[in-house]
Formats: C-alpha cells, structure tokens, sequence
C-alpha cells in the first residue's frame, strides 16, 4: 500500500490529518507443486489475480503558518 502526502494551506504548518485510510491489495495465486516422497522438488507460478486493489493511505500536512499576535 502507497503513502501519500498531500500539503494543505487551510491547515496549520506542523498539524497532520488521515484524509483516507489505506488498505493492502490481495492476490491470489496458482502454482503447480511436484513432490517426490514427499519432498518438494519444484514449484512453478501459474496465474497470478489481483483480487482487490491497493487503497493508498493519504494524509494531509498543514502549511499555513501561525498568526503571530503583536501587542
């Protein structure tokens, strides 16, 4: 899963939010499996299916600086 990282000028700089929750992809795969007295001798990929995508997780980062009381 990808991490992205988005700058934010309505946010303060130094303040981070979670704008979407991420989540793995899963695959599911085929392979042919040859034993001999039970030992694995080799194993060849068939197919490979992407069952559900990746979600990225993206989060926003404040820019805008902090107003500075003057007295």
């Amino acid at each position: 899963m990808e991490t992205q990282t988005i700058l934010n000028d309505q946010m303060l700089v130094s303040t981070t939010a979670i704008a979407q929750e991420g989540s793995p992809g899963e695959m599911h795969f085929a392979r042919r499996i040859t034993s001999v007295n039970g030992v694995r001798i080799s194993e060849v990929e068939l197919e490979a299916v992407v069952v559900r995508q990746p979600v990225p997780h993206i989060i926003y980062e404040g820019t805008r600086p902090a107003m500075i009381e003057r007295r």
